[in-house]
């Protein structure tokens, strides 16, 4: 299972279960979003066909660079002022649009026709984890620069914030290890990556001035 299968599942209407069942691990969950179209997520349940049918949820994660820091610490930024810092720029947006195949776009490129269909379909929310990066990165970044599509916030949904609100881990590969879910996280290659996320310090000659990464 993955973790769109899990909100698939979790996010139908509820239905009388005992206390004990709903604590119980790994028996499921009944979660009762009170801000999620109830109808268009449990549509995304069912077998799809059509991948880009009406309601189908559109999942996403931002990749991106910046000087900002966006962390725990005292120098560290929120979300919003971490999109907001001139120097943050997106590396690309992987996207998959209900059981559809991943797609990534990366800036420069044509918006795709999955990336306009979901914004543009009322009933299709969008996913993603800690989804308040997301949405933000859309509206300081993908939106003003590149010419994105608006979604507005009620259309937005956070996967850690349902699981949170379970008593499940917020990160990523926490709720994926409790939930003994097929995809997960993988920490090891985020460990690579994650040098591309940050300016890199000057090397000799250059401009100490200057921003410089590694590609």
């Amino acid at each position: 299972m993955s973790i769109r299968d899990f909100i698939a599942r979790h996010s139908t209407p509820p239905s009388p279960t005992p206390i004990a069942a709903v604590l119980e691990i790994p028996t499921p969950i009944v979660l009762e979003p009170s801000n999620l179209d109830l109808e268009a997520t449990a549509a995304s349940s069912a077998p799809c066909d059509n991948v880009l049918e009406d309601g189908a949820p559109f999942h996403w994660d931002v990749e991106s660079r910046s000087a900002a820091k966006l962390a725990k610490g005292k120098e560290s930024v929120g979300a919003r002022a971490y999109a907001e810092h001139p120097s943050t720029e997106v590396l690309c947006v992987s996207f998959a649009r209900g059981n559809g195949p991943v797609e990534t776009w990366i800036p420069g490129q044509p918006i795709p026709e999955t990336v306009l269909a979901a914004a543009a379909d009322l009933r299709c929310l969008w996913i993603a984890h800690n989804a308040a990066f997301e949405r933000a990165i859309l509206e300081c970044i993908l939106i003003p620069r590149h010419g994105w599509p608006m979604v507005p916030v009620d259309r937005h949904a956070c996967t850690m914030s349902l699981a949170l609100a379970h008593a499940y881990p917020g990160s990523l590969e926490g709720v994926a290890e409790v939930l003994g879910l097929v995809n997960r996280k993988d920490t090891a290659r985020e460990k690579i990556v994650r040098v591309m996320f940050k300016p890199r310090k000057p090397r000799r000659g250059e401009d100490p001035t200057q921003l410089y990464w590694i590609d």
